[in-house]
C-alpha cells in the first residue's frame, strides 16, 4: 500500500526533451483525487502546482500545502524509458483536462521548462518550476502502525469529525483527537459546546498506545477520499507527522500540538437518568421543521418531555414561531430543554439505527445520545450536548 511513496523525484535535464502520453480521464480522476488539499491564493506560487513525476508506466502526482500533503500514481498510455519530474498549475492542468472531451488522447512534451499538451487539433502550452522546489513531507520515522480497513477508518471519522471546532483560537480543538492501540481505535472531536466519540474494536498490528490529534483539513480529506469498502489501509505515525495509506492515496500530514481535554468522565452514563427513545427519521423531519423558523443566530428550539411525547418548538426574531410532536418512549418526569437544532441534526445524520436514546437529568445539564444498540454491532458512539439558554 506504500508503494505510492517509493518513487524516487528526478530533476529533468536541462536540454532533454521528455514525451509521455495519458488518458484525458485518468489523468483528470488523478487530480481530482489531490487537488483537495491545493490552495487557491498561496503565497509560494509552487503550493498552487502539482508535483509530477515519470516512472516507466507511471505518473505519480503530488499535491500539498507545506501541512498536507495527498499523493497518487496513475497509468500511462504508454511505458517511458527515461525517468523526470516537473511542477505545473493544477488548476490549470485541471482546466485543460476538463475542456477536453472524454476518453481522449493527451499528448505530453517538456522542454526547457515548458509542457505542452496536445489532443487533437488542441494545443496548450503550460509553464513550469523546478521540482526541486516543491515541498516534500516527510514522515521520519514511525512510532506506532495499525492497519484497519478503510471502511472502519471512514466509520470511525464519519461518526465524530462534525464536532470538531473550525478557527479556534484553542488550536487542538481544530482536529480529531486518535487514540491508538491494540485493544480499541478511539476518535474523539470537540469544539466546546458538543461532544463525539467513537470507540470500535481492536486493530491489527498496533503498537503501544499512541494519541495524536489530526488537523482539520487533513480529516476533511479522507472523509472525501476513503472508501466504504474493506480494502485495508496503513496507518503510520511518528512524532510531528501521520500518514495514511490505501492502494488509492497516500496522505501524509503535520500532527497538531496541545493537551486535548479529557473527556471520558463526561461521556460514562448519567446515574440515575431518564432515558427517551425517539424515532430518527421522525425526530429528523420534526427539527428540520423546527430549524424553518427558529432564530438565525442561535437556531435553537424547545424540546418537552412528557408522557410518551416530545413537543418542539422555535420561534425567532421577528415572533415568528412554529411547534410539533411526535410519540416517543419516555416515562421519566416532565422536562423542558433547549438546543441548537444543528448540533442535534448533525447526530441524527450520522446515526446507522432506527433509533436513538436520550439520557436525560435536568434542564440544566448536558445531555447524551447514544445509538439502540442492535445485535451485532461491534462500535459505540457517543455524543453529548450542552443546552442552550432560550
Amino acid at each position: 500500500m506504500d508503494h505510492l511513496a517509493d518513487i524516487d523525484i528526478q530533476p529533468s535535464v536541462q536540454g532533454t526533451e521528455y514525451h509521455w502520453t495519458i488518458e484525458r480521464d485518468v489523468l483528470l480522476e488523478g487530480l481530482k483525487t489531490i487537488s483537495g488539499v491545493v490552495e487557491s491564493s498561496q503565497v509560494l506560487q509552487i503550493l498552487s502546482h502539482v508535483h509530477m513525476t515519470l516512472h516507466e508506466s507511471h505518473l505519480q502526482l503530488i499535491a500539498s500545502d507545506s501541512e498536507v500533503e495527498l499523493r497518487t500514481r496513475i497509468q500511462l498510455a504508454q511505458p517511458i524509458q527515461t525517468t523526470c519530474s516537473l511542477s505545473v498549475s493544477c488548476r490549470k492542468l485541471m482546466d485543460v483536462c476538463r475542456t477536453l472531451p472524454q476518453g481522449s488522447i493527451l499528448v505530453f512534451k517538456l522542454t526547457e521548462g515548458w509542457l505542452s499538451v496536445e489532443s487533437g487539433q488542441a494545443q496548450f502550452k503550460l509553464a513550469t518550476l523546478p521540482a526541486d522546489r516543491f515541498p516534500i513531507l516527510t514522515l521520519g520515522e514511525a512510532d506506532a502502525s495499525i492497519t484497519v480497513s478503510e471502511a472502519r477508518l471512514h466509520q470511525t471519522i464519519q461518526k465524530t469529525y462534525f464536532a470538531m471546532a473550525h478557527q479556534d483560537v484553542r488550536f487542538f480543538l481544530n482536529g480529531l483527537h486518535i487514540k491508538l492501540n491494540a485493544d480499541a481505535l478511539c476518535a474523539t472531536a470537540t469544539d466546546g459546546h458538543r461532544l463525539a466519540r467513537l470507540s470500535s474494536g481492536p486493530v491489527a498490528t498496533a503498537s503501544d498506545l499512541t494519541e495524536i490529534i489530526m488537523p482539520r483539513k487533513a480529516v476533511l480529506e479522507l472523509m472525501r477520499l476513503l472508501s466504504e469498502s474493506e480494502t485495508q489501509a496503513q496507518v503510520l505515525v511518528s512524532k510531528h507527522h501521520i500518514q495514511i495509506s490505501t492502494e488509492q492515496f497516500v496522505l501524509t500530514s503535520n500532527l497538531l500540538e496541545g493537551d486535548y481535554p479529557k473527556c471520558d468522565a463526561l461521556l460514562d452514563l448519567p446515574e440515575a437518568a431518564h432515558i427517551a427513545i425517539v424515532e430518527c427519521a421522525a425526530f429528523k423531519q420534526v427539527l428540520s421543521r423546527a430549524a424553518i423558523l427558529s432564530h438565525e443566530k442561535f437556531k435553537g428550539a424547545r424540546l418537552f418531555f412528557e408522557n410518551n411525547q416530545l413537543e418542539v418548538s422555535a420561534n425567532n426574531a421577528d415572533q415568528e414561531s412554529s411547534k410539533d410532536a411526535f410519540e416517543i418512549q419516555y416515562s421519566g418526569a416532565p422536562l423542558k430543554l433547549a438546543f441548537n437544532i444543528h448540533y442535534v441534526l448533525d447526530v441524527l445524520n450520522v446515526i446507522k439505527t432506527d433509533q436513538m436514546q436520550i439520557h436525560l437529568t435536568n434542564s440544566q445539564n448536558s445531555v447524551l445520545l447514544t445509538e439502540v444498540e442492535t445485535e451485532g454491532e461491534c462500535a459505540a458512539a457517543r455524543y453529548l450536548i450542552m443546552p442552550l439558554t432560550l
